[in-house]
């Protein structure tokens, strides 16, 4: 299975590790932690995160797609609708 997580500035830590740890104990587990770049992104507690794949690097099949609430969900899941919704 294949579990695609978005991660975005200024997230809210808890928003994806507490999925992510529940997910983590299922078998055969694919994890992605997606932005639109990869490398660190910095949530609101001041811990990054590293992204490990770009938008375009990510898969385009997953079977689950997780995007975390947050105080800016709102413009970063615009960002996601872009990228998975084509125009």
């Amino acid at each position: 299975m294949k579990i695609q997580l978005l991660v975005y500035p200024d997230m809210t830590l808890l928003d994806l590790v507490g999925p992510l740890q529940v997910w983590s104990m299922w078998p055969e587990v694919e994890v992605e932690l997606v932005w639109k770049d990869r490398g660190p992104v910095m949530t609101d507690c001041g811990l990054a995160v590293v992204s490990t794949h770009s938008f375009e690097e990510a898969s385009a099949t997953p079977d689950i797609l997780f995007a975390g609430g947050g105080r800016r969900a709102a413009g970063s899941r615009g960002r996601l609708a872009r990228w998975r919704i084509p125009t």
